[in-house]
Order: C-alpha cells, then sequence, then structure tokens
C-alpha cells in the first residue's frame, strides 16, 4: 500500500466534461466534476456567490420579459425592465416610482382623476402605470400626466367616477410596440441619454432620457431620400413597424450610426452621415456622406449583430466579418470600404459582448461562447471555442449574455432550461473556467450595470419562481452581502417578527439575524416569519446549495497511476478563508470553539481544516458543500491518499 500527498493549489478550469481519462491533462487536476453555486477567482480559489436580492415582480409575470442596462455613466445606470409593450426603469437597487404611494384620488373640479402622491418627482407629460387603487379603479391603467404640485398630478384623458377607498402605485413606464415574442430579438446602442433600438419587424427607435423619471420611446425620423425606403418610409421619414426594410442590427463606427440585415437586405448595411446619425444620404459618394454596402455571397449571411472597435466586426447567420476603411486606422467612407471574411462559425441572433480587445459571441446553435480576437501570427481573427472542457454545461443552449467587469471578470448567461452559467475570463492568466449557478427557480435574462459608488458591477436578472402553484418573475440582483435568493434585508430595531416576504408566501425560507443561523421557517400568509430571538439585521430568502467537488486525485506510486484502485483519504486538509458552516464528504466541519461566547454565533474562519476516516473506493472523490446561508472561500485541497496495489 502506497501513501501519497496530492493537492490542489486551484480550480481555475472550472466545471470540465468528458476529460475523465485524461489525467495528462494540465488543466485535469484544476477542473472539477461539480461547481455549483460558486464562482472561480483568477487567482484560483473557489468562493460562493451571493444571493439574489428580490427587488419587484415584473409587470405581466405570465408573459416573456428581459432586462437590459442603460448606462449614462458610471453613477448613472439604469437596469430596463422590458415586456410586452412597455419598459420600466431601475436604479439605485430599487424600480424608479413615486415613494409614498398613492393617498388619495378625486374629480379635479372638470372630470378628471386628480392623484394624491406625495413627493411624487414626475413631470407633465411623464407616462406611469398605476395599480392596485381600490374604489377609483378607472385610474388603474397607463396614462399620461398633468403635474399640479409636488404632491398631486391630474390623468390625463381620464374620467372619474367612482369615490377613492385606499391603495395604489404609480410606476414610471415607456410605451413601446415591441411584443412578448420579440422581446429577446432587440438589439441596443447607446449615446449619452439615447438609446438605438433595432428588430427587424419594428421601424428603428429610440429611448430618450430627459430625467430618472421622464424617459419616451419614439420611432427616428431619417432623412435622406436615397436611403431604403423602410427606414423612410411613411411620413417625414419615419420607418414603418412591419416594413421588410427594417434592419436587426445597430451599432456606432467612426461617429457613424449604423443599421444592417433587412428582410430584403440581409447582407447589407447602412452607415450614417459622419456626426448626423439621422441623415442617411448617399449622396455622390463624399467621405462624410452616408454608406452603403453589402458583404459578399456564399453561404446565408444574414447580418444577425454588428459591433465597433478598431474594425466593424459583424456577424452573420455562417460567418464572422471584419469591415474597415482598407486597413486598420482606416477610416470607411463611401469610396474607401473593404469586408473581409474572417471565421465561418456563423452566430445566434443575440448580441455579443466586448471584453478589452475581444468579442464573446454565442455560436449559431447556441451551445458555444467563441473568443473573436485578432491573431497577429495569421493575420487574421480567429475565435476558439471556449466551451471545448465544458462541452455539456450549455446543453439546451444559451440565451443571452452580459459580462461583469469589476470585482470578478464573469461572463454570465441564462440557458435555455434557466440554469444560470457564469464563465470567470481571464484571458491574460490563462483562466476560462465555468460554473454553473442552479435555484429556486429559474432565469429568464440577464444585465450589468455598475453600483452607484463605481466599487463593483452589479448583476441583476429576471428570475422566475413558483409561489403558491404559480410562476412568477421577479426583478432581481446579485448581492454578494447575502446568502439566499429572492432574498430582503432587515436593519432596525430587534425584532422578532420580519415582514415584507408577501413574494415567497408559503415558501420555506432560510434566515440569518444578527449573524446566527435560526431554524428554516415557512412564510405565512401575511408575509411574515417570526424567531426565536430578537434581532436588529437579518436577511431572509430561498436557500440554495454550493457543492464543489474536484476531479479524481491523479496522484501515482513507483509502480503506477493511482487510477482505478481502491484508495482512501485518512486526512483531508481543506484550506478556506472567511467560511463557516461547511460539509467535506458528508461531515459537518465545527466551527464554534471552546472560547467563543454561547450567546454569539462563531466567527467566520480562515485557515486549515482537517477530517479522515473517509471509506476505500475506487475514486477518492472529494466533495465541498455549503448548505447553510452562509459564505465559503475555499483556497486549496490536500492530504493524504492511502493507495491499493490493487
Amino acid at each position: 500500500m502506497a501513501k501519497i500527498s496530492p493537492i490542489i493549489t486551484n480550480f481555475t478550469a472550472g466545471e470540465v466534461y468528458k476529460i475523465d481519462g485524461r489525467t495528462d491533462f494540465a488543466k485535469y487536476q484544476n477542473g472539477c466534476k461539480v461547481l455549483e453555486n460558486a464562482h472561480i477567482l483568477a487567482q484560483g480559489g473557489a468562493v460562493r456567490r451571493g444571493g439574489f436580492h428580490f427587488v419587484k415582480e415584473v409587470k405581466f409575470s405570465n408573459k416573456a420579459t428581459m432586462v437590459a442596462e442603460f448606462e449614462f455613466s458610471d453613477t448613472q445606470a439604469y437596469i430596463l425592465e422590458i415586456g410586452d409593450q412597455y419598459i420600466r426603469f431601475y436604479r439605485n437597487r430599487g424600480r424608479i416610482q413615486p415613494p409614498a404611494g398613492i393617498s388619495n384620488a378625486v374629480d379635479n373640479g372638470g372630470g378628471l382623476i386628480r392623484i394624491t402622491d406625495v413627493g411624487h418627482g414626475i413631470v407633465t407629460n411623464d407616462t406611469i402605470f398605476i395599480a392596485d387603487v381600490l374604489g377609483t379603479t378607472e385610474a388603474n391603467g397607463a396614462w399620461a400626466i398633468t403635474r399640479i404640485d409636488d404632491d398631486t398630478y391630474d390623468l390625463i384623458g381620464s374620467t372619474f367616477s367612482n369615490a377613492y377607498v385606499s391603495g395604489g402605485e404609480a410606476v414610471i413606464e415607456a410605451v413601446t410596440p415591441y411584443l412578448e415574442a420579440d422581446l429577446f430579438e432587440l438589439q441596443f446602442e447607446q449615446s449619452f441619454d439615447t438609446l438605438y433600438i433595432a428588430h427587424k419587424k419594428y421601424a428603428p427607435r429610440t429611448l430618450v432620457r430627459t430625467s430618472h423619471t421622464s424617459w419616451a420611446v419614439a420611432k427616428i425620423s431619417f432623412t435622406g431620400a436615397t436611403f431604403p425606403s423602410g427606414f423612410a418610409g411613411g411620413s417625414a421619414g419615419v420607418g414603418t413597424d412591419g416594413n421588410s426594410q427594417n434592419p436587426a442590427a445597430v451599432t456606432f463606427i467612426d461617429e457613424r450610426l449604423g443599421w444592417g440585415g433587412t428582410d430584403t437586405n440581409p447582407r447589407t448595411f447602412w452607415l450614417s452621415e459622419t456626426g448626423d446619425f439621422v441623415s442617411m444620404n448617399l449622396g455622390t459618394g463624399l467621405d462624410a456622406e452616408a454608406v452603403e454596402h453589402t458583404l459578399g455571397g456564399g453561404k446565408s449571411n444574414n447580418i444577425r449583430w454588428m459591433k465597433d472597435g478598431k474594425f466593424l466586426m459583424i456577424g452573420t447567420q455562417s460567418r464572422e466579418w471584419s469591415v474597415d476603411g482598407g486597413g486598420i486606422g482606416n477610416a470607411i467612407t463611401p469610396g474607401n470600404i473593404k469586408a473581409t471574411k474572417q471565421r465561418t462559425h456563423g452566430s445566434q441572433k443575440s448580441e455579443p459582448v466586448e471584453v478589452g480587445n475581444v468579442l464573446l459571441f454565442i455560436q449559431k446553435a447556441g451551445k458555444k461562447i467563441r473568443e473573436l480576437v485578432f491573431n497577429f501570427d495569421v493575420d487574421g481573427f480567429v475565435a476558439p471555442d471556449l466551451n471545448k472542457l465544458a462541452k455539456d454545461i450549455s446543453t439546451g443552449g444559451i440565451v443571452e449574455i452580459s459580462y461583469q467587469q469589476e470585482e470578478e471578470s464573469i461572463l454570465w448567461g441564462p440557458r435555455a432550461d434557466g440554469t444560470l452559467l457564469g464563465m470567470t475570463y481571464e484571458r491574460d492568466d490563462n483562466v476560462v473556467a465555468w460554473h454553473r449557478h442552479p435555484q429556486d427557480g429559474k432565469c429568464k435574462s440577464v444585465a450589468v450595470i455598475p453600483t452607484s459608488d463605481e466599487s463593483r458591477d452589479e448583476l441583476w436578472a429576471i428570475n422566475e419562481r413558483t409561489v403558491g402553484g404559480v410562476d412568477k418573475k421577479y426583478v432581481e440582483y446579485l448581492d454578494p452581502d447575502i446568502f439566499v435568493d429572492s432574498g430582503i434585508t432587515y436593519s432596525g430595531s430587534p425584532v422578532t417578527t420580519l415582514t415584507g416576504l408577501t413574494h415567497l408566501i408559503g415558501k420555506t425560507v432560510q434566515i440569518v439575524g444578527d449573524d446566527a443561523v435560526f431554524p428554516d421557517k415557512v412564510v405565512d400568509a401575511q408575509g411574515e416569519v417570526t424567531v426565536s430571538k430578537a434581532v436588529s439585521s437579518a436577511y431572509i430568502g430561498l436557500g440554495y446549495v454550493t457543492t464543489v467537488k474536484p476531479n479524481r486525485p491523479i496522484g501515482g506510486n513507483p509502480a503506477g497511476t493511482a487510477q482505478g484502485k481502491k484508495k482512501r483519504w485518512p486526512q483531508i486538509v481543506a484550506r478556506v478563508e472567511n467560511t463557516q458552516g461547511i460539509k467535506i464528504n458528508d461531515k459537518q466541519i465545527p466551527f464554534r470553539k471552546s472560547s467563543t461566547p454561547m450567546d454569539s454565533p462563531p466567527p467566520a474562519f480562515t485557515g486549515d481544516i482537517k477530517v479522515g476516516n473517509s471509506g476505500y473506493d475506487r475514486d477518492a472523490f472529494i466533495t465541498i458543500i455549503q448548505d447553510q446561508p452562509l459564505p465559503m472561500e475555499l483556497v486549496a485541497l490536500m492530504g493524504d491518499l492511502q493507495v491499493n496495489e490493487f
């Protein structure tokens, strides 16, 4: 019997598939059979993800809904909730709406409904959606308003009929034409306070912000008689919904606004005049005039996305293209344009994301993320497969992707079955590590914006959860300070009853109060839970399990490999940081010491944890589990392994 002492120094290969026999492969020993609800640091550790913090239910839980980002500056960033013919807005971790709520509705003296909404902060012609008014139920719905004063406004076009009883809230909205079936093919490009929106079924539009509460969607009035009729059709150069000349993609390049991929001209793109984004005058070919260009023939080249950079990059159904003015640094002009076929992978319809000088895009089948980057050795672009070691992690297809740069570099994307996927991406350090994030529910859409203090980027999501037998869609953000999903927090005077959980009525929740874990509770019909001891701070929500299970140990002995032989761990050592309450191979690790006061929770632990006496088997897996609502960071694994000679 041989004794060896293997060590796993990092987990930077992430969750890997179909390489169980490749112990000779350098990344084998840094990969995991299971990596759930933990992300990988570039330094190598595996860290339990924070929980999703509940914000609001979407407008229509029974319809498709997505989130997108609107980033005016690092301190003025918004999340857009985009649903069936509407957009709602979120900022500073909350939905934008009057803070106090509706307290009265009366006849304004002229037959209109006058709403009392103290400190509402909205202005004349803003669009709002009123819900949950009792009595004056005719106030419920979408309205443009006339501001009367800081506390009241009139609903334009309304008719007062019934006396107000109670309730009601007003939510800031923008009206759109986009139906739920079309949402995930929308594409966006932003310039300051204006977001340009493309979809083949709809005329090009803008979403314009004039204040936190004032947003409007409108068709774009293009100029330029020679521009395609679908763009400049209708009155005053305004496009027509349903027209075959509406573009699928939009981007900026060289101070021009570009559109491409109509039904009638699927391989053609158009760029505006320099510095005038709505002027599409092709003119006589002067350098500053608009550009029209059609990609070459061959296989299907329907334009699916366009992205700016040193080149104009275009993804089509079957190929990836670069477009420039005849060389790097040369501006594209009507008389100086060169489109070059680069790769032949093909793209899904969703937009790529830019990471440094690299574009990450979803291949057309939805199962691979490719890295489109210029390679000087081949004097062109290459697009390696980033799913090569995690082939099956994207089974069913990835719906969309969004990129978080701070604090960790992670690409996020929901899978078609609702599993949230993450990929830690640090190309300079050769770290491409996939991880899965299953939860009680399904992730439907993701977007990332910076926090208001610029300390990190924040992942937002539409998460669907079944509550009381009904599917509910919630807007939530990933909160590194809590370890429950669809969670809420409390801070204030000591209480034993924790409220605000009406979105989880009937669900079993985990509770941490004053840093101590309380027994699980079922949320009652009032959206409340009661704990045995008064607490002044707490977080409460749905539990999730973090699992880190590295590949089989590869250590050998003088007679050969340890693979396939019976073996056991007399001792396992887990090196951790800021960790509480984990299990190692089903053994609960005690963190309370004799010196820990009995009326206080044990502190988080940093150091080495030792367990032993595992039984013999032929795999010798080590499984680390955190199923309590507490933090965990696994830095390394090591130990003594006894290997039989048979």
